[in-house]
């Protein structure tokens, strides 16, 4: 019996000492991983499906630099530019929540940062001009105590609207404020159609510049709709009055916006740049600080300064009522000749009443 209990013992030990590596192991392995749970908060029936990509330290650190996490277009811009591979992909679907694990190292031993993108918004129209979506989750492992974290996205409402920003030609470009703007489409008679009312939508032939709905260039020279709900097609817009000081160009007066359809949506251009989306109902700071697309004013030509002579004659002295040299003599002689002019005339009077007083006496 004794042999028999101790035979179990040693088989016991040789058991525990064959899976003690495995163990051990296993730990290594979850040390160097990390489980994330990703939750979403989707609208869509099929589930929303999120792209991962593996970044180095300097990669993440740029793209923080650069304000990335709140710009969903230029992330997806950034990352195709550079070629980035993709690690993963994950549906969350009307649970929610996916699970997945991530590694700290790469095979190098070098420590991994990440990026999650949602691949596909949740549309909440055909025309997809609004949708909601996720900002980017760029995500350090660095500080993760546990093998487990939580991960919550921030869904926000994006909307789809033209726009473009007011400044000033030259190599100092500057944004201008009240410049104004009509917007129009033309009709199978190539015709222009003004927008006239926006609340409700109204368009419509105008005669003059001001009978159109304006829309004015603000401190920043931004010049936006708002949600017209337009559809696919070609619009225009036209300055109508320039700000003080400048002129309207012809570019001014033929703004081209094209909305088209692609596989993600429809999409704005304006004169050929694409537009974003307003996150929760604004654009984006980065877009507002860029200030792009612009369209361009120059200054109207300054009145050249009046010819100057070049030795300018002295003024006149002003006229004073002062006796000048001379003066009061000249007046002297003047009474005196008019008194001995007076005085002639009547010796001779006199002499001629003499003689006729003679004759008759004679």
């Amino acid at each position: 019996m004794k042999k028999f209990f101790l035979g179990i013992v040693l088989l016991s030990a040789c058991w525990f000492g064959l899976m003690t590596p495995s163990y051990a192991e296993g730990l290594d392995d979850t040390s160097e991983s990390v489980t994330i749970e990703l939750s979403y908060d989707t609208e869509s029936e099929v589930g929303t499906r999120f792209s991962i990509f593996g970044l180095t330290y300097e990669e993440y650190d740029y793209a923080l630099k650069k304000g990335y996490e709140m710009s969903i277009e230029q992330t997806k811009n950034w990352l195709k530019h550079n070629g980035m591979e993709k690690i993963k992909e994950i549906l969350i679907s009307h649970t929610l929540t996916d699970t997945f694990t991530l590694q700290k190292y790469n095979e190098k031993k070098e420590k991994m940062y990440y990026v999650i993108v949602q691949n596909v918004p949740d549309y909440l129209n055909e025309k997809h001009l609004k949708y909601y979506t996720s900002f980017p989750i760029f995500l350090s492992l660095d500080d993760v105590e546990s093998n487990y974290l939580i991960v919550e996205t921030k869904r926000v409402f994006m909307i789809q609207t033209p726009y473009f920003f007011k400044y000033s030609s030259g190599t100092n470009q500057q944004p201008l404020k009240d410049a104004e703007f009509a917007f129009y489409r033309k009709n199978a008679f190539d015709e222009k159609e003004y927008l006239l009312t926006v609340d409700p939508i109204n368009w419509g032939k105008r005669a003059t510049g001001k009978e159109g709905w304006q829309f004015i260039s603000d401190a920043k020279g931004l010049v936006q709709l708002p949600d017209l709900d337009l559809g696919v097609g070609t619009y225009y817009f036209e300055e109508t009055r320039a700000p003080t000081g400048y002129e309207i160009s012809q570019t001014s007066k033929e703004i081209l916006l094209e909305i088209k359809e692609t596989a993600n949506g429809l999409v704005m251009l304006l004169n050929g740049e694409t537009l974003y989306p307003m996150q929760a109902g604004e654009l984006p700071h980065n877009i507002t600080d860029l200030g792009e697309p612009r369209i361009l004013n120059k200054p109207t030509d300054k009145p050249k300064d009046p010819k100057v002579p070049k030795d300018p004659k002295p003024p006149k002295p002003p006229l004073v009522d002062l006796p000048k040299t001379g003066e009061a003599a000249w007046k002297v002689s003047g009474i005196g000749l008019l008194i001995m002019v007076i005085t002639f005339f009547y010796i001779k009077r006199n002499k001629e009443r003499e003689r006729k007083n003679e004759k008759e006496n004679y």
